[in-house]
């Protein structure tokens, strides 16, 4: 198995892999597999939920939002945003009810201010704070910058 893959498996359960534990982790599946297709608006609050647990321990997202409460309500928030970007604007899919989500952006196509409004990123900062809210679009900057450095050719 991949370290990465173990280390996943270490932080989601907090075992560690020894060849008992090895065993029964290589069969599991968490979710029923299940055709990827378009996101549905129907799925669109799931989809959130799904996102905001995705990232609930992200290092930067627990530097942005150290309340674990506060970071909840403002993952959801940020989630309902880009998802309906990408139902706009990219390829917004899901899987199993919106359990599995991804979010893709064209090759050759950017995030765009104008559609970013549409979506409903000016509410935003007065949902989980402008402090924040500046903390995390300063940061996109950043990642941004090495993205055109070392991501440089068209891609998904």
């Amino acid at each position: 198995m991949p370290a990465p893959l173990q280390n996943i498996i270490r932080h989601q359960t907090g075992n560690n892999l020894d060849k008992k534990n090895l065993h029964h982790w290589r069969g599991r599946r968490s979710l029923n597999t299940e055709d990827v297709k378009q996101l549905r608006l129907a799925a669109l609050e799931r989809a959130a939920i799904t996102l905001e647990r995705a990232f609930a321990h992200d290092p930067m997202l627990t530097w942005i939002f150290p309340d674990s409460d506060k970071r909840s309500l403002s993952l959801r928030v940020m989630s309902r945003v880009l998802l309906q970007y990408g139902v706009r604007y990219g390829h917004a899919t899901e899987s199993n009810d919106g359990r599995a989500v991804a979010i893709w952006i064209p090759p050759g196509r950017t995030i765009t201010v104008g559609g970013m409004i549409r979506c409903g990123i000016l509410a935003v900062p007065f949902s989980i704070g402008v402090r924040p809210f500046a903390q995390f679009i300063g940061v996109h900057g950043v990642m941004q910058k090495f993205h055109k450095k070392y991501a440089a050719e068209p891609h998904w």
